[in-house]
């Protein structure tokens, strides 16, 4: 399978969780906090949403033959060093990363206001990165 192929295939999952998270809007914030079963479907959602973001990034990365990163965060920093996305998307993107980094590491206890404003205001950002990969 070619890189152009992995990256589509790559760009179809983030789409995928992309509408099982907009599924997940119906609930109001206490209701995803207070239910399990809607709070850890939620959140596992948004680890895979993010980790595919994530890992489309690294693909951009070895196709396009950029520097390797040493951090989840740099691989957004050279993206936007190649003039591939803005810097306001790369703030975005970083900050989903530190989100992904709390859901998996539970760092501290997750805020579920956070959950909530990724639900309702972040989901844009993941969107806004594949379109700007399918045109490369």
């Amino acid at each position: 399978m070619s890189s152009k192929t992995y990256i589509h295939n790559k760009t179809s999952e983030i789409q995928k969780y992309l509408g099982k998270a907009e599924s997940y809007k119906v609930y109001p914030r206490e209701k995803i906090e207070n239910d399990d079963t809607i709070r850890l479907s939620l959140e596992r959602v948004l680890f895979l949403l993010t980790q595919a973001t994530i890992d489309l990034g690294e693909m951009v990365i070895g196709y396009k033959k950029l520097r390797k990163a040493t951090t989840l965060k740099e691989i957004f920093a050279i993206l936007h060093e190649n003039n591939i996305i803005s810097i306001k998307l790369r703030n975005k993107l970083m900050d989903m990363t530190g989100f992904r980094n709390i859901l998996v590491h539970d760092y501290a206890k997750i805020d579920y206001n956070r959950v909530y404003e990724v639900l309702h205001k972040d989901l844009k950002d993941a969107e806004e990165f594949i379109a700007i990969i399918e045109k490369i």
